[in-house]
């Protein structure tokens, strides 16, 4: 049974799986997830009638996302699994962004390219492009820091068939029509329910807590890793 945690947004979800039933907690308040996020854990537990010590594994975004946010969800994580010694599986959050897509508008989704970013600040995105093969999300554009200029320049290149995520940074220097582009953008926050569905795939693997590190983007355009 696993127990799943993404806070790296400004949305804050658990979720919990037996493997054939999904549980969860959803909330949208930004700066609240440290307020929230026991309470959810414990309400997602009550609503499976399950125990934490029938958790066998745990799975979290560990970026790029919100500084404050991936810290909140993982510290949660981080306690839970040195609480029992168990084994946690790390994914990227936009992977899970496409995964969320994915699965939330499944009638519009094909097996075209699906570029998810994060809004990152002065004037940056964090993005990634993913592929579904009909098994599996391929990483067709790594994931990066990028300036939302070329970020533009990007989408109109590659034509994706969606554009997930803080799509509203596309638009702050007004120089790309939004109504153009209304068809394949989507403002969306990743799922704790894509978490697990993610962390359930075979090419997906769990670690021990302790060998698992928060990501971050800076400058250099690279995963950059900072100890906890």
């Amino acid at each position: 049974m696993m127990l799943a945690v993404e806070t790296a947004t400004a949305a804050c979800s658990v979720a919990v799986s037996d493997g054939n039933k999904t549980f969860f907690r959803y909330s949208k308040e930004p700066r609240s997830q440290s307020k929230k996020i026991i309470n959810m854990i414990e309400d997602v537990l009550e609503d499976a009638a399950v125990s934490f010590s029938m958790i066998n594994r745990l799975a979290v975004t560990i970026g790029p996302g919100s500084f404050t946010g991936l810290r909140v969800g993982f510290s949660v994580i981080q306690g839970l699994a040195f609480a029992r010694d168990l084994p946690v599986v790390p994914l990227c959050t936009l992977e899970v962004l496409a995964a969320t897509y994915r699965r939330t508008h499944i009638e519009k989704t094909g097996n075209g390219l699906v570029i998810s970013l994060l809004n990152a600040r002065m004037g940056q995105c964090a993005l990634g492009g993913f592929r579904w093969d009909g098994n599996f999300w391929s990483n067709e554009i790594a994931v990066c820091l990028m300036e939302t200029d070329r970020a533009e320049q990007l989408i109109r290149e590659r034509e994706p068939e969606m554009v997930v995520g803080d799509v509203g940074v596309l638009f702050e220097k007004e120089n790309m029509n939004r109504d153009k582009y209304a068809h394949s953008i989507l403002e969306l926050c990743p799922h704790a329910i894509d978490v697990i569905i993610l962390a359930n795939e075979s090419s997906k693997n769990a670690d021990k807590i302790g060998n698992i590190e928060l990501t971050y983007l800076r400058e250099s355009n690279t995963w950059s890793k900072f100890k906890r």
